[in-house]
């Protein structure tokens, strides 16, 4: 026999409350704690393939707390809320400790689950508001240790008489912004005997709603490699930031509430709408060499067409001078913004001009560095709705660097702004103009140096094989002139322009045209 080091220090008869099981998709490492209630692992996610690597590493703190049971609801409640914030702050201590782990700094989508063995007298509603409080408590803790996910587990009764009830609580912080917290109670099929959880809240029925309790936790996807990778250049994954939007929104009309003592219902249906927008495929870039090398080209394709309807406008000392007038929702329809509805034959008419068209898709299917939103947005200043145009870089893609389909996204979008006379809103993170290789030649070229002996001393010039130059006979990607060195026959490269798209020169000419957009924008609109 050999120990199994997963279950080491757990007691045989409460080792299966810790579902290790739903681990499987890991390969586990045991990692020593100096609290033997913390049970911490170290996962790496499997791989199928030999040729990939691993890309998901994670730790995962497991705790089980136990307790006598209560009759009496605050006794229980008390309990809770002790037990569970001093158990979170152990766990948080030992992740702290545990990131000497060499590969700690590779670690994303940290779990942390408590079991909770006795049973528990409390509401639901009453149980979220104790676990966000608390999570928000050691919410930048969390964040540091790239802690994404909390579950607890636990057996509740709503009155001290009422049957019991499976109960699951999850807590997930993707984006770092924002705590979304699901209830789940667990049923049991009784013709197949699996073991579903099911959302508690019918109008949020959350991600885990009809998945089975024993399915294994997911490896990470694209869509949190993406967020991963934008948190470790110090930036925000660009398609969280209509939730940071929405976010902001909701406390600033919750602040309006309670310094009018109003309540809930005061707060208008669809405060916030937006769309994707992206470039229309009838009016994209043309990728023929000739447009590589025409920068009049490039520049027509952006020109700003005229007018034939007026449009809705905006009057911006309003929007700047908002907080010295009666801004309550009962008259400030009358100095800010009048909106602009999406659905309207004008506003098509109006993206038609600009050569956009609107697009619904998923986080993370974006293949452009450039992101930009047309946001419809209820404010207690403006409760009728404003519309503004957020154009964001995306620093997954391509380091966030900007190449013609970029310049011509984010000029359209700004153009749109200018023409709807609403604000626009740049956030940026990129890397400036593009500059990129010519992969096809990457592994071809040869170097002629001006001393083989002394390779110090500098490239003579760069050239490619009689058979190498024939590959490039009918494109345009190389430019070459036949040359004899010392008997032998040589193509000497002279230009070097790529068949791929955005490679060199016209991403400069595209920062040029989006930069007098902007001085544009600045001047005519609120930017």
């Amino acid at each position: 026999f050999q120990e199994d080091k997963i279950y080491r220090d757990l007691e045989p008869a409460l080792a299966y409350q810790l579902e290790i099981y739903r681990l499987r998709s890991f390969d586990l490492e045991f990692v020593a704690t100096s609290n033997h209630k913390i049970h911490l692992y170290f996962g790496r996610g499997k791989v199928y393939n030999k040729n990939h690597d691993v890309v998901d590493y994670r730790f995962f703190a497991r705790s089980i707390i136990r307790h006598s049971d209560f009759v009496a609801k605050e006794a229980n409640y008390e309990y809770f809320q002790n037990d569970a914030e001093r158990t979170l702050f152990e766990v948080i201590d030992e992740l702290e400790l545990a990131f000497s782990h060499p590969l700690a700094s590779k670690t994303d989508c940290n779990h942390i689950f408590m079991c909770f063995i006795p049973m528990v007298c409390i509401e639901p509603s009453k149980l979220e508001e104790s676990i966000r409080s608390m999570m928000l408590r050691y919410g930048i803790r969390l964040w540091k240790l790239r802690v994404r996910q909390a579950e607890f587990k636990m057996t509740i009764r709503l009155t001290p008489d009422s049957e019991q009830i499976p109960f699951r609580v999850f807590v997930t912080n993707e984006s770092g912004y924002y705590f979304d917290i699901s209830l789940y109670h667990e049923i049991t099929n009784e013709t197949t005997g699996q073991t579903i959880f099911q959302a508690y809240t019918i109008d949020k029925p959350g991600p885990l709603d009809g998945r089975a309790l024993h399915d294994p936790y997911a490896t990470k996807d694209q869509l949190q490699f993406k967020r991963f990778t934008a948190q470790l250049n110090g930036a925000t994954y660009v398609y969280d930031f209509p939730e940071i939007f929405q976010q902001a929104l909701l406390k600033t009309w919750k602040k309006y509430l309670e310094r009018n003592k109003l309540n809930e219902r005061c707060i208008p249906t669809d405060i916030f709408i937006y769309q994707e927008l992206i470039l229309d495929n009838t009016h994209a870039v043309n990728h023929s060499s000739q447009s590589l090398n025409d920068s009049s080209l490039l520049l027509s394709q952006a020109a700003i067409r005229p007018i034939k309807s007026p449009i809705a406008s905006a009057i911006a000392t309003s929007v700047i001078n908002s907080d010295q007038h009666n801004t309550s929702p009962s008259n400030a329809a009358s100095v800010s913004l009048k909106p602009s509805p999406f659905n309207t034959i004008h506003a098509n008419e109006i993206l038609t001009q600009c050569g956009l068209v609107t697009r619904t898709r998923s986080p993370g299917e974006n293949n452009c560095g450039i992101v930009a939103w047309r946001i419809h947005l209820k404010t207690p200043e403006c409760p009728s709705g404003r519309t503004i145009i957020v154009i964001a870089n995306d620093i997954t893609y391509k380091i966030g660097s900007f190449g013609i389909e970029e310049d011509l996204l984010f000029q359209r979008t700004s153009e749109l702004a200018r023409l709807e006379r609403i604000p626009r809103v740049y956030i940026s993170a990129n890397s400036g103009a593009r500059i990129g290789l010519a992969e096809e030649l990457k592994f071809l070229y040869r170097i002629a140096w001006n001393n083989p002996d002394d390779i110090d001393k500098g490239i003579h010039y760069l050239y490619l094989t009689p058979e190498d130059n024939e590959r490039f006979s009918n494109t345009s990607s190389v430019r070459t002139e036949l040359i004899n060195d010392n008997g032998e026959l040589r193509y000497k490269i002279v230009d070097i322009i790529g068949k791929e798209n955005s490679l060199g020169v016209e991403n400069l000419r595209g920062s040029g045209m989006i930069a007098g957009e902007t001085s544009q924008a600045y001047n005519e609109i609120v930017s």
